[in-house]
């Protein structure tokens, strides 16, 4: 009976550290239920203002999604693909905009894989308090692509 015992202790361990890929607060890939690969990427602040602002990417195939929590309230921000000092918005609609908790959400359709070019996605926020992009931006969170 008493190695009937450390085998459950050994089964349990097992099965927990399985799942720990999963749990990684810096990303990672593991694979979902239908067996796709999927990247998981903490989002960082970037400024002393927003220490406390957290958030998450989730890339599979043909999917980007991406939420940040703890953000200036019922604020505009857009999201950018950036690459040493070169910089591009995800797409057309990646102008977001923060709820009245600092929540915000975003997700993009991927029509090919997202490539090796950019090395960041960073999240600006717009200064200025409008919803057009403008130079009046400053940049609060980022996830590392590489």
């Amino acid at each position: 009976m008493k190695n009937l015992g450390s085998w459950v202790l050994v089964g349990l361990l097992m099965v927990g550290a399985s799942g720990m890929p999963a749990l990684a607060m810096g990303g990672g890939s593991a694979q979902d239920n239908a067996g796709e690969t999927v990247r998981k990427l903490k989002l960082a602040p970037l400024d002393e203002k927003n220490l406390k602002s957290y958030g998450w990417v989730r890339i599979t195939a043909d999917q980007l999604s991406m939420g940040a929590n703890r953000l200036d309230p019922d604020t505009w921000y857009t999201i950018y693909f950036v690459n040493e000092g070169e910089k591009q918005i995800i797409n057309d609609e990646a102008t977001v905009h923060s709820n009245a908790q600092g929540e915000a959400k975003f997700n993009y359709h991927l029509t090919e894989p997202l490539g090796a070019k950019w090395s960041k996605l960073v999240i600006y926020e717009h200064t200025d308090g409008q919803e057009a992009v403008s130079a009046d931006m400053r940049p609060v969170m980022e996830a590392k692509l590489r």
